[in-house]
């Protein structure tokens, strides 16, 4: 390409004022192999590239070849040109400014002080999606500055404004990383940490990783990482994810220590707050290898009215009383939460409120956690192998398609006697598992099985109580069967004891 082909070319796109897609594409490896071959040129393709950052079929798809451009060019030209036309970058879209400063800056550190002031001016007129560009791009200047610049840009940073409130919580969880270049100013960092303006419980888990890089970075400040650790760990505004990022922190930290024990009971102190949960327990025990509590286990729960502290309106229960009235799901891995099952149970919960049954049916279901010694997705595989997943299904209700289900022997495991702890291992036997037969009235594979086979329990009799007389029963029974002729769910087990 000659020079003058190229000016010509730069002039083309200059005049053009209707693009689309293709032709934003093709303007800017245009002005990326001008560049390349004419860097002289760098001053006439900075302020283009603003003017079509500007135009209307401007997007974020073709913004990163925008940007590759402005910096490429950026690094031929003095700090005055590229700063002069940034701002006008900021004037025009300032999504596309806040964009291309992180690339910007690291390329050209010394321009940090300059930008810094117009980055924050254009959060005035940039929409609430932009806000993480803005910290991106302040981060970078923070990063690039000297201390005593670095020092002056946090304190505009995080001075009470209201258009700076999204920016300051975003910025604030990079605080940790700006100690780490800037250690000098510590006191001033871990001052920003504890605002209660910024420290809101929503905000714990930024806390706890920005105190998690310090502590890693400087071993001489982790005492008094350890001990902010150990006092908000105990704090009831703590949420799972918080107390997650919290053991993370903490542990990242005791892979570098030498004495852990200090370490080991923040996490310990952690594990205290009723905020756990399931994932953040694990998260823990994996990092303290206690490994006994990472085994599988089942949580076996009723369901309850839901209240601030209740989330799922799930209650955890040790036994079922005997002559309950109630409904047992067994969900398997589809409720490997309590958020799971509570929207199992609020299925069966409206079924019996269709039926009258509400009041007067208690509904269980379990939790089920496999653990970090199960391949749940193998042994799922080897479990359909084995039952048939994959023989085909006659939609009719055939005798192959009734063979497929084990619902006699499934229900008749669960009326087998098992033995009382006190009778274990002495030969004697106590009462069927739930002290009364259980009815299975949800199998594994679907409606039509549900459908087909309900007149098969009525006659092997898994229908506990079918026998019984009055109106009230019949209406129960009548419930009963209409659980099991809308099954849905693969692989969800639904037993009803108690009734009639």
């Amino acid at each position: 390409m000659l020079k003058s082909e190229a000016l010509e070319q730069l002039s083309a796109i200059a005049d053009d004022d209707n693009r689309d897609f293709e032709d934003f594409a093709a303007a800017y490896k245009t002005m990326e192999e001008v560049v390349k071959e004419y860097p002289e040129l760098s001053h006439y393709v900075l302020p283009i590239v603003v003017q079509t950052a500007a135009d209307k079929g401007f997007n974020a798809d073709i913004r990163p070849a925008a940007a590759r451009v402005f910096n490429a060019a950026a690094l031929n030209l003095p700090a005055e040109d590229v700063v002069k036309n940034v701002v006008r970058a900021f004037k025009r879209c300032p999504p596309f400014a806040y964009y291309l400063m992180p690339d910007l800056l690291s390329g050209r550190p010394e321009l940090s002080a300059a930008l810094f002031p117009e980055a924050e001016a254009g959060l005035a007129k940039i929409e609430a999606n932009c806000v993480y560009s803005a910290a991106a791009a302040a981060k970078a200047a923070l990063l690039c500055a000297s201390d005593r610049e670095a020092a002056a840009m946090l304190d505009s940073a995080f001075r009470p404004a209201k258009e700076k409130e999204d920016f300051s919580r975003v910025l604030y969880r990079s605080l940790g990383q700006i100690y780490s270049r800037h250690p000098a100013l510590k006191e001033q960092i871990f001052s920003l940490l504890e605002t209660p303006r910024l420290l809101k419980p929503q905000n714990y888990d930024a806390f706890y990783s920005n105190l998690g890089q310090i502590g890693l970075f400087d071993a001489g400040e982790r005492g008094r990482v350890i001990g902010l650790l150990s006092s908000y760990l105990q704090k009831g505004g703590n949420t799972p994810a918080s107390l997650t990022a919290a053991y993370k922190a903490v542990g990242e930290m005791m892979a570098a220590a030498d004495d852990k024990r200090e370490l080991e009971t923040v996490m310990r102190t952690g594990l205290q707050n009723a905020a756990n949960d399931t994932v953040s327990r694990k998260t823990a025990w994996r990092l303290l290898g206690d490994y006994d509590n990472l085994c599988s286990r089942v949580s076996f729960c009723r369901r309850v009215e839901k209240s601030a502290d209740n989330e799922f309106g799930l209650q955890r229960v040790e036994t079922i009383d005997a002559g309950e009235l109630g409904v047992l799901l067994l969900g398997g891995d589809g409720t490997r939460s309590e958020k799971a099952l509570n929207g199992y149970l609020g299925d069966v919960y409206r079924l019996l409120k269709e039926h009258g049954l509400h009041e007067k049916a208690a509904v269980y279901g379990v939790v089920y956690d496999f653990g970090d010694f199960m391949n749940v997705g193998f042994a799922r595989r080897r479990q359909m192998e084995k039952y048939g997943r994959n023989i085909r299904i006659d939609r009719d209700g055939s005798e192959v398609c009734r063979g497929n289900f084990r619902q006699v022997s499934f229900a008749a495991d669960f009326n087998r006697p098992r033995p009382t702890a006190s009778e274990r291992g002495r030969g004697g036997f106590a009462r069927p598992a739930f002290k009364h037969r259980c009815s299975l009235s949800r199998r594994l594979y679907g409606t039509q099985a549900g459908r087909d086979d309900a007149g098969e329990n009525e006659r092997t009799g898994l229908y506990a109580g079918r026998a019984a007389a009055g109106a009230e029963t019949a209406a129960d029974n009548g419930a009963v069967a209409v659980l099991s002729a809308r099954s849905v769910a693969v692989d969800v087990c639904v037993f009803c004891f108690g009734f009639g």
